[in-house]
């Protein structure tokens, strides 16, 4: 994956796929900007997950995705479909001051372990 920036706010080139990665380690795309779409379908977090201030410009797609972890998505911007649909919180996922842009379906799209917050 090619990428403009470095460490945080760097902007991927093009449609990215993390598809079926797993990671292993506490994990961060703080800052992140995915101007195209991204894909996180099946991928494993075994440590936390940070995406705080990420922007996601075009769909967003965790399908099937296991969170074992603290997932934070405060102030992360969806710009499109945001879709969750199969995904596991095991521990807890923040997802507070978080703006979704999209009229994505409204429905049981996650399990979680604990409450999910959004505050």
């Amino acid at each position: 994956m090619a990428c403009r920036g470095r460490g945080r706010g760097r902007t991927p080139d093009g449609p990215t796929s993390f598809r079926r990665v797993t990671f292993g380690q506490p994990t961060s795309f703080d800052a992140t900007r995915f101007e195209e779409a991204v894909t996180f379908r099946e991928a494993v977090f075994d440590g936390a997950l940070s995406m705080e201030h990420t922007e996601f410009g075009r769909s967003a797609g965790f399908h099937s995705v296991r969170f074992t972890k603290m997932a934070l998505f405060r102030w992360t911007v969806f710009g499109a479909e945001a879709l969750f649909d199969g995904a596991r919180f095991i521990d807890a996922a923040n997802f507070g001051r978080a703006r979704f842009h999209n009229r994505t379906p409204r429905r049981r799209v996650a399990t979680a372990g604990r409450p999910l917050t959004g505050r």
